[in-house]
């Protein structure tokens, strides 16, 4: 089974703060000023492989301040300065692996990467379930530093699939394809504080809600509510989607004052599904429908939504106004120049954009599960046997 069955991560990803809006699709990422729409910064992800076929596409993308780390499905990472346009530092994520005597190293797809909410350690998870830190202080002078090891902070026996750190900076929260959500203290990531459990499918985000809970979603098409702090009795509430077709990949929270919204994107669909919590209950707030499928959302502590779809005016907007989301004309300048700049135009249902996506896997599952279950089900070995029978009557 290859990362691409495995890993809930779309090939188009946003970060919005304050002033700028970074952008990741394909090979390129982009930096915006949000404000005026102006490009800032771009990048392209090449190949170092001679006659490569197609570039490296951006995995993972983050912001802190004027740095933007990004990470690529060649498993390279890039530490930008993108006000000054300057490399500051370059990563190659290789891991040594034992094999009988000899030690070999091998460059491990990443799944997962953040910057820490001071900024001062660049987070990445890979596909063996292991999370590791880059230490921004040893970034020093005017020349691209480059790292030749990452430091190992944790460890799952499942391929990570989402991660971040707590606001408050006292915990770091991983998820696994396993149904597990892993709380660990930091800086002391060794130290396990709490397993948040319930889930019956692969975890496919986790985002922070306040300084008291998280929300996680995941493939059995549940949202639930944890209070992570909490050693036992975790579980806030949880809420159903009640149509098998609708599954909750990407998510975004804001809170203003007592009012805790929740945007949720859902994989191949025109729609985004946003929920409120009262602090004891999620309901439902309001159904979206956009006009084309999302890849990724942001939702603001003004509670603008900013959305990246997959037609060619590639990003919308949309603000509160009267206890609904409606198309916001506040950043209409900005927004056309920034879409003038990307101008996507990607089919929604083209499985090459969800690079990493569960929603295939369990396409064939259910196919599968289709099948006659009458036909006998074969084992690895048996299915090599026969395949060398089919091997030698055709030679012969």
């Amino acid at each position: 089974m290859s990362i691409a069955d495995t890993l809930p991560q779309c090939a188009l990803h946003t970060h919005l703060s304050t002033e700028y809006c970074a952008v990741a699709f394909g090979e390129q990422t982009k930096v915006f000023n949000s404000k005026s729409g102006d490009c800032v910064f771009h990048h392209t992800n090449t190949s170092q492989k001679q006659n490569a076929e197609e570039n490296p596409n951006i995995g993972f993308i983050d912001l802190n301040g004027s740095s933007l780390v990004i990470a690529g499905n060649n498993k390279k990472v890039f530490l930008f300065d993108f006000l000054t346009q300057k490399l500051k530092a370059t990563y190659v994520h290789t891991r040594k692996v034992r094999i009988n005597v000899a030690i070999n190293y091998n460059n491990f797809q990443l799944t997962g990467l953040f910057f820490t909410q001071d900024g001062k350690e660049v987070w990445l998870a890979d596909k063996n379930g292991d999370a590791y830190s880059l230490d921004t202080s040893a970034i020093t002078g005017d020349d691209t530093f480059v790292y030749t090891s990452a430091t190992l902070r944790l460890g799952h026996i499942s391929v990570i699939t989402d991660m971040l750190q707590t606001s408050d900076q006292k915990y770091v929260i991983t998820s696994d394809r396993d149904e597990k959500i892993r709380v660990s203290q930091y800086p002391e990531c060794y130290i396990i504080h709490t397993y948040l459990l319930g889930n019956k499918e692969a975890i496919t985000s986790v985002k922070q809600i306040d300084q008291d809970h998280i929300i996680s979603s995941s493939l059995d098409r549940v949202l639930s509510i944890w209070s992570h702090k909490k050693e036992e009795d975790q579980l806030v509430c949880k809420y159903q989607l009640e149509d098998t077709s609708l599954i909750p990949m990407k998510m975004s929270c804001a809170q203003n004052g007592s009012l805790h919204l929740i945007a949720v994107a859902i994989e191949q669909k025109p729609q985004i599904q946003i929920f409120s919590f009262d602090g004891t209950s999620i309901k439902p707030f309001q159904v979206l429908d956009l006009p084309a499928a999302a890849f990724d959302v942001k939702l603001t502590s003004t509670f603008e939504l900013w959305a990246l779809t997959s037609q060619k005016e590639s990003f919308v907007v949309y603000s509160l106004q009267e206890n609904q989301f409606k198309p916001s004309s506040v950043h209409n300048s900005s927004v056309q120049t920034i879409n003038a700049l990307i101008s996507l135009g990607v089919d929604p249902n083209n499985k090459q954009m969800y690079k990493s996506s569960i929603y295939h896997k369990r396409v064939r599952e259910e196919k599968e599960e289709e099948e006659d279950e009458d036909k006998p089900k074969l084992g690895k070995r048996a299915r090599k046997t026969l395949a060398k029978k089919a091997n030698a009557a055709k030679v012969g």
